[in-house]
């Protein structure tokens, strides 16, 4: 439930861009087909980085770590 709490402004997001772009606004098959691709990467996300963060954190350190994590935050 927490991760569908955004949808409305994520799908706005992917609707406005796509219109910016394309200069039409997507199909709601599309939309949610975009929707669902992006939720069902979320859990891959966090598999993948519980997998690093063991190397990692035998590389730099926790707080090493906790700063490189950082940079992912603040440079776009």
């Amino acid at each position: 439930a927490a991760i569908n709490s955004p949808s409305g402004f994520m799908k706005d997001f992917y609707n406005e861009t796509y219109y910016d772009r394309i200069g039409e606004y997507m199909s709601e098959f599309s939309l949610t087909l975009l929707w669902s691709v992006s939720v069902s990467m979320f859990p891959f996300g966090g598999f993948i980085g519980s997998l690093m963060v063991g190397p990692l954190v035998n590389h730099l350190g926790r707080k090493g770590t906790l700063l490189f994590n950082n940079i992912f935050s603040i440079v776009p």
